[in-house]
Order: structure tokens, then C-alpha cells, then sequence
């Protein structure tokens, strides 16, 4: 059975400009989501991208943007759903 390994300590959103270029932990609200989809011209054919922005929030902060790449784990969230993101890596548009 593969370990689960999860990068950085447990925040409030209002705490992500503290912890910029840092992973972090994640209780959060999904407000909405909105998936986008590219297509990256090669050579040899295309391949196809699966970006997913959605609006979070917790009781410090009513909207955070987070964009999630995993087109699987994009898949399964509604809004509504209360999720803990693990690893998550903040940046400076926080």
C-alpha cells in the first residue's frame, strides 16, 4: 500500500499571503467551479488540458480562487462540498 505524504501545515485562508511559494493544507467551502479546457498543439497531435478555478472559502475569508490540474479529482467536486486540499502550493496572487 502506497503512504499518502502531505506537505505543510493546516492554515485559514486569510493566513495564504504568509505562506507564499510554501504547501499548505486546506479546510475549505466550495462556492463554484469552473473547468477550462486547452488544447496543446504538437507535432505528433494535440494533447488536452483540464484546468478547474474554483472559488473557496472558509470562516476567515469569504473567496479564495484555487485552480485544481487533477482532472480527476475535478471531476468529483460540486459546490457545496467542504474539502481538505492537501499540498496545495500558494503563490503571489493570493
Amino acid at each position: 500500500m502506497a503512504a499518502i505524504v502531505c506537505y505543510g501545515p493546516l492554515i485559514d485562508l486569510s493566513k495564504a499571503a504568509g505562506h507564499i511559494d510554501e504547501y499548505v493544507q486546506l479546510l475549505v467551502f466550495v462556492h463554484n467551479i469552473t473547468p477550462i479546457q486547452y488544447k496543446l498543439w504538437r507535432r505528433k497531435g494535440g494533447a488536452e488540458v483540464i484546468r478547474t478555478d474554483i472559488q473557496v472559502a472558509d470562516d476567515t475569508r469569504p473567496f479564495f480562487p484555487v485552480t485544481i490540474w487533477n482532472k480527476q479529482l475535478a471531476s468529483t467536486l460540486v459546490a457545496g462540498d467542504i474539502v481538505l486540499l492537501q499540498s496545495e502550493h500558494i503563490n503571489q496572487h493570493c
